[in-house]
Order: structure tokens, then sequence, then C-alpha cells
């Protein structure tokens, strides 16, 4: 036990190694516009380790986490298996309803917003630049966090690539969740 406390195993950063780290943040300014810097990146197994872990930070949370009403389920079961209170929120052809959204938080506590803006899960829709704005600006005013799941960023269906949500703020309100695979 003294020889692992020690390090003495070689262990690296539990956020990962901090070249891979530093790469990884070169490469989200440089492509996705995001403003990051290595300790702000996190190396994990999947972007489902990066749902869970999120939602392990949230768990002593008293706010419920919003999720679209069609959504990924494995994120859902992460939530759930903290005992995270899940509120649904419709959307459309557009993204998530945003007028239901800032309904539902004038009624209850929100601590987070789960979404796949880019291409929607499973319907592919993306989130609209005005929409996106709005929800920035409501996380702001009702103080929740944005869990942004960037999981197919490089794929593109009908559309140009849009820039993530984290790279549209600079107050620290969203997480991003993405995925090299």
């Amino acid at each position: 036990i003294t020889t692992a406390r020690a390090n003495r195993l070689a262990y690296d950063d539990a956020q990962g190694s901090y070249a891979l780290r530093s790469a990884i943040a070169e490469m989200l300014r440089l492509e996705r516009g995001m403003a990051v810097e290595p300790n702000q990146v996190c190396i994990v197994r999947g972007s489902q380790m990066g749902i869970y872990l999120s939602a392990r930070l949230l768990a002593n949370c008293s706010g419920s986490v919003v999720m679209e009403e069609l959504s990924y389920p494995p994120a859902r079961e992460a939530f759930a298996s903290f005992g995270i209170a899940i509120s649904y929120v419709a959307q459309d052809e557009f993204g998530l309803n945003v007028d239901a959204l800032e309904q539902l938080c004038a009624r209850t506590n929100i601590s987070a917003v789960y979404l796949t803006p880019h291409h929607q899960f499973p319907t592919t829709s993306m989130l609209s630049v005005a929409r996106r704005i709005r929800l920035l600006a409501l996380a702001k005013k009702f103080n929740f966090l944005i869990l942004e799941d960037d999981y197919d960023h490089e794929f593109h269906f009908s559309h140009s690539p849009m820039l993530p949500l984290a790279s549209m703020e600079s107050e620290g309100c969203v997480i991003h969740i993405g995925s090299l695979s």
C-alpha cells in the first residue's frame, strides 16, 4: 500500500497524460473554437464515461437534470443510477424547445440540461443558433450547467458543422463531452 501511495507504480495524472491533454486542447482550439487549456481536459475511456462522471458530479445537487423527450438512453440511466431526478422537454426539427425549458426552470430547480446539440440523438436534428444563444442565456439566468454531448462532431449528414456550445460561452456553464472514436 505504501508503494502505491508513493506513486512507485508509475501511475500518471488521473486526468490523463499531460502531453495528450495538451494536444487535445490544441485540437479543440483550432477545430472547434473552444478556449480550453490542458488542465480543463480530462481523458476518459469514452463519452459514456464522461457522461457518468458528469452525473457523479451532479449527484449531490438538489435540482433535476433536464433531457429532451427523445434522448440517449444510457445518459438517462447514468443520471438515474445516482438518484438524480430527470425532467423532460420536447424537441422539434430545430432541437430542444427552449420556451418549454424556460417554463420548466420557472417552476422547478434545475441543476443541468443534457443534450446532443450537433446531432440530436436519435433524430439527428441540429440545435439552431438562436436556440443555442437562448440556452446559454437561460443557463446563466437560472444557474444550471449544460452537458453538451458532442458524440459525433466530425460526421455531417445534411448540413455544415457548427461549433459546439462550449465555443460560444466563457462563463464555465458548459461541460463538453466528446469522443475521438
